[in-house]
């Protein structure tokens, strides 16, 4: 009974931490979608026939994959968070985008690869440890 009463606020700490780290994360996602991607998708759309570049397509089909990522985060489904790590290694290795939108932008343009590396690094920490956290949830804690 006693060790029941202080677990229960320890597991309710963790809950609020793994979802505001999650909400953290779709935001994030969000936002480099919308920034970076919408404005593109759009243009897409609007001339598909005539624009059906490979690099167009990769850049496109990487903006619907924030999206999806983003979406099944919001699901609370675990495997999101297999989906997250492919996408920011994708971002990191093959796009060169930021996975934290505003990150780029407060360091010098000669240290914009570095700044992406080390963003990317971060979002995948903070997803793992959501990741960690979710998976840790008593089958009971889960709403």
């Amino acid at each position: 009974m006693v060790m029941e009463t202080i677990e229960r606020p320890h597991r309710e700490d963790a809950a609020g931490l793994e979802k505001t780290l999650r909400w953290f994360l779709i935001l994030m996602l969000a936002a480099v979608f919308v920034t970076g991607f919408l404005p593109d998708l759009v243009q897409f759309v609007s001339t598909l026939p005539d624009n059906l570049e490979q690099a167009v397509l990769i850049r496109q089909g990487f903006g619907i994959l924030l999206v999806v990522t983003a979406l099944l985060l919001l699901a609370e489904l675990t495997w999101a968070f297999l989906l997250l790590y492919i996408t920011t290694l994708l971002a990191t290795l093959i796009m060169g985008v930021s996975l934290m939108p505003w990150i780029v932008d407060l360091f010098r343009p000669e240290l914009a690869t570095e700044i992406v590396i080390a963003a990317n690094i971060v979002v995948l920490i903070m997803g793992a440890v959501c990741h960690w956290l979710q998976k840790n949830r008593n089958v009971n804690d889960r709403t």
